[in-house]
């Protein structure tokens, strides 16, 4: 049967076809044959390329690999094509198995697009130009901010933005929305970054406006935390007035909260709050600028620099280290640490210049003592045991504000809870020193009004504190209002402020209230079931008519104020937990007892966002630091494409970094 064929078939007709039969590869899936089977045309840019079957299809593949007509496809599946006939679900044969993967590649390495180190590195590998990456990458950003948008929009709590100015070239805003969601997990999301044409209020104004509308989080804001901005400038931005750093306009500028406090909690009071890092930092400048350390800093650096003068005086020195069995030290050392006095505010160098100080504190006392000869050279300075006090009390505070400061930056759990408690920590390091050091030195000098300096100097962190860290620290089960109560008490004869804890308690029954007046849909069910108020017409009959009412309708409302204000007393009525519970897990706490506090933990959710300190983004901007790219060569000559396309670059690889963080497959999203 094999050799029988219909009449007026040629031979070679059949060797023909049986050949084209056996062309299996995938390739063909975008080529139209010839009849004659020498030709193949591409089905997207119809260019014709050979067919024959002794040539292979490795030019065919390479082809439609390079072919600019070749459909991409939806960014979130793998790269298909389309046929004539039907859809058809391809996944090319190349190294590179998804767009999505050269994009987030591309965005993750920051390569300059037209750099050589793009064109003969792993890129050259998708057949990709780079005007073709620069599309996909906005296209991918757009794709994620539509998604984006769409869960800050269906959010049921608030939103804190915290605003941070970036000074490369030109300066830069960026815009970071921190929000709890409703499994209660702390979510942090760059939405914007900006260029600003100057730093006046009145643009920075315009620019977070614009970012907000463009976002439509208008209904969603709940407050905003400002870092790189003077006292005046930020003043203006959210409260209004005379912006002074425009020189060409006079009159008043609106500021944030005239602009969003119709949707706002408080009519917008609290739009604005301190960075709690800077806080914690400005409470360490206190101390360093105080005439503790104004003398006993200047002892040490006016010692270390006798110590400088001539080589045989640190010969001298690490002869004695060496006999008490320390390590010797050179003279840079001296040096380096002769600054001390001048490093004004904290940083971990100050920490570290500190803590080395302290560690040689018995080879200084030891020179100090034995070298007479020096005592004149040495007048003025004191090393007593008094001084040394005041140098530990000064790096214990330092650490305390590393170890704060490093945990605000992790923004892996809520921190604005603990800003009260590392202020009180602070303050009870300085009673406990002034007790056990007293306020008489060595030298009979009286210290008193030294210890009253620094004691008012930090009472008004406690008296000032905005009012959300007070109900954040509330709304701490380990804390409450019992451990302010607590502190006042311990430290009441010290910073005179025992009845400073009513004060706090009347801030946090007044958040209550305004969520209870907001969120009256979230009143616990328990609480108002309990309240057996029976619909009056079902007590007459239907053909009664009775006119309604005000007074059941009030009385009822005061039934349940009476129900909702329950509900902070139960809480606050409750044992607090163990303060020392490292473990504790403080959103996953509220989630849990949601159905008893409905109320609390709608504050929980929008209180305890709000971040201790701006996100920086610094680390993930070096496409604006050294980059030769063609398109980011001149800050100042940025188009709107390439604004556009660094905001992209930049938003977007901090959403896949937050997102790798997190274990989350962009799958699932």
């Amino acid at each position: 049967m094999s050799d029988i064929r219909l009449s007026g078939e040629h031979p070679a007709e059949v060797s023909r076809s049986k050949k084209k039969l056996k062309r299996r590869s995938e390739v063909w899936e975008h080529f139209e044959e010839s009849p004659d089977g020498e030709k193949a045309k591409c089905k997207y840019c119809l260019k014709v390329l050979s067919g024959k079957s002794t040539g292979g299809t490795t030019h065919l593949k390479r082809h439609i690999e390079k072919c600019d007509k070749r459909p991409r496809g939806d960014l979130n599946q793998p790269v298909t094509l389309d046929s004539r006939d039907e859809v058809r679900n391809i996944v090319l044969t190349q190294k590179v198995t998804c767009l999505e993967d050269v994009v987030k590649k591309a965005i993750l390495d920051e390569v300059p697009l037209a750099s050589k180190e793009f064109q003969d590195g792993w890129y050259r590998h998708c057949s990709m130009k780079p005007m073709d990456v620069r599309k996909e990458i906005c296209a991918y950003y757009e794709h994620e901010k539509k998604n984006l948008a769409i869960e800050l929009n269906n959010l049921t709590s608030r939103i804190c933005f915290s605003v941070d100015i970036i000074r490369v070239n030109e300066p830069f805003l960026s815009l970071t929305a921190h929000f709890i969601n409703a499994d209660f997990n702390l979510v942090r999301k760059l939405i914007s970054f900006k260029e600003l044409s100057d730093y006046c209020p009145s643009t920075i104004i315009n620019v977070i406006e614009s970012c907000i509308s463009e976002w439509k989080l208008e209904e969603k804001i709940f407050t905003f935390i400002l870092e790189e901005i003077e006292y005046d400038s930020w003043n203006v931005v959210f409260k209004g007035g005379v912006d002074e750093y425009d020189d060409w306009d006079d009159v008043d500028t609106v500021g944030l909260r005239e602009k969003f406090s119709p949707k706002m909690l408080f009519g917008g009071h609290h739009i604005w709050v301190p960075c709690c890092q800077e806080q914690l930092k400005e409470s360490f400048r206190y101390f360093w600028d105080s005439p503790f350390y104004s003398r006993e800093g200047d002892s040490t650096r006016r010692f270390l620099e006798v110590l400088t003068t001539v080589p045989s005086k640190i010969d001298m020195f690490n002869q004695i280290a060496i006999d008490m069995g320390f390590s010797p030290i050179n003279e840079s050392w001296f040096h380096d640490h002769s600054e001390l006095k001048y490093k004004v505010e904290w940083n971990e160098n100050s920490t570290r210049l500190l803590k080395d100080i302290l560690i040689y504190r018995e080879v200084f006392s030891g020179y100090y003592a034995r070298t007479e000869t020096d005592q004149f050279i040495f007048s003025g300075i004191c090393l007593y045991s008094f001084h040394w006090q005041i140098l530990e009390l000064m790096l214990d505070i330092s650490g305390l504000v590393n170890c704060a400061i490093n945990e605000f930056r992790s923004f892996k759990h809520p921190s604005s809870h603990l800003y009260l408690r590392n202020i009180f920590e602070i303050v009870d390091m300085i009673a406990i020193k002034k007790k056990n050091s007293g306020c008489i030195c060595q030298d009979g000098e009286c210290r008193v009004h030294d210890w009253e300096y620094l004691r008012d100097q930090f009472v008004h962190f406690v008296t000032e504190a905005a009012d959300i860290f007070i109900v954040a620290g509330v709304l701490d089960p380990r804390l409450k209002l019992s451990f302010f109560e607590y502190c006042m008490k311990e430290m009441g004869n010290f910073i005179g402020l025992e009845k400073t804890v009513s004060g706090y308690r009347e801030i946090v029954n007044k958040f209550f209230s305004e969520y209870a007046k907001k969120d009256a849909d979230f009143v616990s069910p328990s609480l108002v079931g309990n309240i057996d108020m029976q619909d009056e017409g079902n007590l007459l009959n239907n053909n009664t008519y009775r006119p309604p009412t005000k007074i059941t309708e009030r009385f009822s409302q005061h039934i349940r104020g009476l129900c909702v204000i329950s509900e902070l007393d139960e809480y606050l009525g409750e044992k607090v937990i163990d303060i020392e519970d490292v473990d504790f897990d403080l959103l996953g706490w509220w989630k849990q007892n949601q159905s008893r506090f409905p109320i609390l933990s709608r504050m929980a959710r929008d209180i305890l966002a709000v971040p201790a300190c701006p996100y920086w983004v610094t680390d993930t901007i070096n496409i604006l630091k050294g980059r030769e790219d063609d398109y980011f060569e001149d800050l100042e000559a940025l188009n709107e494409v390439d604004r556009h396309l660094l905001e992209a670059e930049i938003c977007s690889k901090d959403w896949i970094l937050d997102r790798e963080k997190r274990g989350v497959s962009e799958q699932n999203n």
